[in-house]
């Protein structure tokens, strides 16, 4: 089969922050049907226990890694060597075209002391990854089951379940939930048809409103005066718990701002048959 296995040094020099850990004939990690049950990324929409996000286009964005974007031979890296130990961010897999990454924390690098028994540099219950305690018979490196992300070469698209467990390998990712900024924040706050009370400011708006408000500043710059007025309405007619005066909804808690969020999203609606009224956790625009 002929798998390469190899690990991202935390390093200063990023020329050289590659090392080749091992070849193995046997499957370091298991590939869900993450080319079927899969949903382009966007930070509304929440995927089933089975379903994956992707990313289309993946080697344009700029937080795609350089080295996805070459061609790999397994000459071309360093060995892996006893002073690497304790410096991996991720590792990831290379078979054909197939990439699978995994996020290495310090809780995944144990050391211990032990007796191993068997060859060298080999594959352990395809869970537990054991080269180190048999080079070194110090560490262990554990290996998740299922990668935390699964890149695609030939169709140059990336799969994910979690966008948080690979900030850490793609740098500059993040930026698809990002928070809206203190300046965002302090706007939205300031919009005419919105009044604080109650002592509530921009201190007190944590980050999974924050994230919402910079969601909500890109659909409120889209919207006319006519189209906000009708918004508002809406979530008016959806939203009772948050006190309106004279034009403006009174906000003085994160639970007031989060309805108003949601409303602003258009997450309210009413079943057809039952006409009983929901709120969307996540939703796909179609």
């Amino acid at each position: 089969m002929n798998i390469l296995l190899v690990a991202s040094l935390d390093t200063k020099d990023d020329s050289d922050k590659y090392r080749k850990i091992l070849i193995s004939d046997e499957e370091i990690f298991n590939l869900p049907n993450y080319y079927t049950d899969n949903i382009e990324y966007t930070s509304e929409t929440l995927v089933d226990e089975n379903e994956w996000y992707k990313l289309s286009s993946f080697s344009e964005r700029p937080y795609c890694l350089n080295i996805l974007r070459s061609p790999i031979l397994s000459i071309d890296f360093t060995a892996f060597k006893q002073q690497d130990l304790g410096k991996i961010e991720y590792i990831f897999s290379v078979f054909g075209d197939i990439f699978c990454f995994q996020r290495i924390t310090p809780a995944k690098q144990i050391k211990q002391k032990m007796i191993v028994f068997g060859d060298i540099l080999e594959i352990e219950n395809k869970q537990s990854f054991k080269p180190f305690s048999k080079l070194f018979n110090s560490h262990v490196l554990t290996i998740k089951n299922l990668p935390d992300a699964i890149y695609h070469k030939s169709n140059d698209t990336l799969y994910f379940r979690n966008l948080n467990d690979i900030t850490k390998i793609f740098v500059g990712i993040d930026v698809l939930f990002r928070e809206a900024t203190e300046t965002e924040v302090i706007n939205f706050l300031g919009k005419n048809f919105i009044r604080l009370s109650a002592g509530f400011s921009s201190n007190n708006v944590k980050v999974q409103n924050r994230r919402r408000i910079s969601a909500a500043l890109e659909i409120l710059s889209g919207l006319s005066a006519m189209e906000i007025k009708y918004l508002s309405n809406y979530i008016r007619n959806y939203c009772p718990n948050i006190p309106f005066d004279n034009g403006q909804f009174i906000i003085s808690s994160e639970s007031n701002l989060k309805e108003l969020l949601y409303g602003i999203e258009e997450r309210y609606y009413t079943t057809t048959i039952g006409e009983e009224r929901r709120l969307a956790n996540s939703y796909i625009k179609r």
